[in-house]
Parts: structure tokens; sequence; C-alpha cells
């Protein structure tokens, strides 16, 4: 059996890329390498459909900057996603669970949605 060495620099060609990448997959060796992360399959996320609104909402934290250098500010922020009002928001200088706990409690008394 004949082997091919060349260089990649070399200008010689022996195949090309998706030849090899045909022959490494029939081998069975076509597997990640280098030093990043191989891709993870991750299952599609459940969609949700609003019919009407105060269905569904959807809600972010939002990092904001300052003309201050070192300062920060933080937009909380929930959407009502059929209407896409904004239902509730607030703006505090750090983020933590609490406000946004605090937040999403009373937005839901302010829209009527508590019982």
């Amino acid at each position: 059996m004949r082997q091919f060495r060349a260089e990649p620099d070399s200008g010689q060609y022996i195949a090309s890329e998706s030849s090899f990448y045909r022959v490494l997959k029939a081998n069975d060796q076509l597997t990640h390498r280098g030093k990043a992360k191989p891709k993870n399959s991750r299952a599609k996320p459940r969609g949700y459909t609003a019919t009407g609104p105060n269905q569904v909402w959807t809600w972010d934290i939002s990092y904001c900057p300052s003309t201050v250098i070192g300062r920060f500010f933080y937009l909380y922020m929930i959407i009502d996603i059929f209407s896409r009002k904004i239902v509730g928001c607030e703006v505090h200088d750090s983020e933590s669970g609490e406000y946004a706990a605090e937040l999403l409690e009373r937005t839901l008394w302010a829209e009527k949605c508590v019982k």
C-alpha cells in the first residue's frame, strides 16, 4: 500500500477536504478534536402559545451601564406575550432574586392574576 505524505502548505493536492471527511467518517474516526468543547445537543425548549392576555409572560434582567465608571443598573422587566404589554418593570443597582420575586408578586396583584 502506498502512503502519501504532503504538508498542507507544500502545494501538493491529494484529495478534497470533503473526501478526507468521507474517509474519516467511513472508518469511524470523525470525532471532535481540539481544545474547544464539543458541541452539545440540547433539547428544543418547550413552546408556549397565548390566546389572550395574562396567559403567558416572559421576563428579563437587562444590564445597563451608567455614565459613571464602575456603576451599573439592572432593568427587571416582565412582558405579556399576547399583547406585548410591559406588565411590570423596575430598575435596581444590583441583581437579586429577591428583587425579581418581589416584582413578580407586585405584578401578579396589579394585573389581577391572583384570586
